[in-house]
């Protein structure tokens, strides 16, 4: 019997420990190496107007790169983002359209920390915008500030702001993340995190010489993989619902509902 007691206490602290184990997800690229990562989402998304719905279906593939250009002392990285290319297919009232996008000069400078927050961002390129890897957010994951367990949950909020040419969008993100655990993914030890995003859309939008004035909201639900013994992002999955409402002031006044669903996938393709 007393080997028994002797048993359970050896293994209720062997699962208190392991409860306990801490892990630091934190970014670390390293000066002069490329990471490219293929990032695909398909959507389907419907449109409403003057009482006539317009539906529009298809996908997108882009190849996104990232060169570490400089390591701060403080742990901040300087990294140069790029598109290398895109392809995107739409189905629209019968007709299908493909678009290809190879020389795409869209080069931006970014600093970040090693949690992935934004603390700078210069254009290199004239046409350079914001690289993102899932649409309605410019940066990279943001990953907690503090070492997690495995069952530890954190919140983060984010805003996005993204002009171009007389269009400004702002986007803020409420994010709860939880640690799931440890596992395999793309031949890599990760850690798991599951996490859901609340999204609040606002701005203003100038098409065919209209200004439309636009809110929305929406939500999103998924998966990422972070290698933390190399400091990498190596996959996301996630489903992303929005709806949003464009309303046109002026002689012309009318209000446009739309909404859509995006699934996205990102993969590291190329590892140093």
């Amino acid at each position: 019997m007393k080997n028994i007691i002797h048993l359970l206490i050896a293994v209720m602290a062997v699962l208190q420990v392991n409860g306990q184990e801490k892990f630091t997800l934190s970014y670390k690229m390293e000066k002069g190496k490329t990471y490219r990562y293929e990032s695909t989402y398909t959507f389907d998304a419907s449109q409403e107007m003057m009482g006539n719905e317009m539906k529009v279906t298809g996908d997108t593939r882009s190849i996104l790169r990232f060169e570490a250009e400089e390591l701060k002392e403080n742990g901040n990285m300087v990294v140069v983002t790029s598109t290398e290319e895109s392809v995107t297919h739409t189905s629209m009232m019968g007709r299908d359209t493909t678009i290809r996008r190879n020389d795409i000069k869209d080069r931006a400078r970014i600093e970040m920390d090693p949690a992935g927050n934004i603390i700078s961002e210069t254009e290199v390129d004239s046409a350079a915008k914001k690289v993102s890897f899932m649409p309605g957010e410019s940066s990279f994951i943001n990953l907690p500030s503090h070492a997690v367990s495995i069952g530890e949950k954190w919140t983060k909020t984010t805003v996005d702001t993204v002009k171009t040419e007389g269009n400004e969008i702002i986007t803020t993100i409420t994010t709860d993340s939880e640690l799931i655990g440890k596992e395999e993914k793309n031949g890599r030890q990760c850690l798991r995190v599951a996490y859901k995003n609340v999204y609040e859309i606002t701005g203003k939008v100038n098409q065919m010489g209209m200004e439309m004035f636009m809110e929305g909201e929406g939500e999103g639900t998924g998966t990422f993989w972070f290698d933390p013994a190399q400091g990498v992002y190596v996959a996301d999955e996630s489903v992303i619902s929005q709806d949003i409402t464009l309303a046109i002031t002026g002689q012309t006044q009318m209000t446009i509902p739309s909404s859509q669903v995006i699934n996205v996938k990102t993969k590291l393709i190329e590892q140093p």
